[in-house]
């Protein structure tokens, strides 16, 4: 249940970054479009290095947790605070972000899956995809309405601390229960 609370705080803070971002670059920057894809382009680059990684070193079981929630807070911060750097800094800060982002979901997808019985997967993975696609609609939603009254950079910092609060919150004070899945030996 922390593990499905977070990460449907988390999909609402990806929503709201997908509203307010590729318009951001494009209101920001001549040819802020291609900006975006440089920015951005690190993240993939990051997701790509950080799974040939993984496929080839596997993480140890005992830190797995700790690993995870450490990434879940430091991805929120990041991204949180990227639109306030030079676009070199966003470049690394996204690379982080795809090796963090890679990193994380390897650990939530192998022990989430070791851990729901065989004939519940398929109730589990319906049930997490709906609420991360329910959440990313209500962080659009969200989005769009408040970057009515404030700058779309606060929003979107004010969202990634909210999200990285729901790392500790969640992650963290479920730290008995989500340990026991995340650092599981299958």
């Amino acid at each position: 249940m922390a593990i499905a609370l977070y990460l449907a705080c988390s999909a609402v803070c990806g929503g709201i970054s997908t509203v307010i971002v590729l318009p951001w670059f494009k209101a920001t920057y001549d040819n802020g479009e291609y900006m975006y894809m440089l920015v951005w382009g690190m993240a993939l680059v990051g997701r790509a290095l950080g799974g040939l990684v993984h496929y080839r070193v596997k993480i140890p079981p005992e830190h797995r947790y700790q690993i995870a929630l450490a990434v879940y807070i430091v991805i929120s911060i990041l991204e949180g605070v990227y639109l306030f750097t030079p676009i070199p800094v966003m470049m690394v800060m996204c690379f982080l972000v795809g090796v963090g982002g890679i990193t994380s979901y390897t650990i939530r997808i192998s022990a989430t899956q070791s851990y729901v019985p065989d004939e519940r997967k398929g109730r589990f993975n319906g049930a997490f995809n709906m609420l991360s696609t329910a959440g990313a609609l209500v962080g659009e939603v969200l989005a769009g309405s408040l970057t009515l009254i404030m700058s779309e950079r606060v929003v979107l910092l004010v969202a990634m601390l909210l999200c990285a609060l729901a790392a500790v919150v969640f992650i963290g004070g479920g730290k008995e229960h989500v340990s026991y899945i995340y650092n599981r030996t299958q």
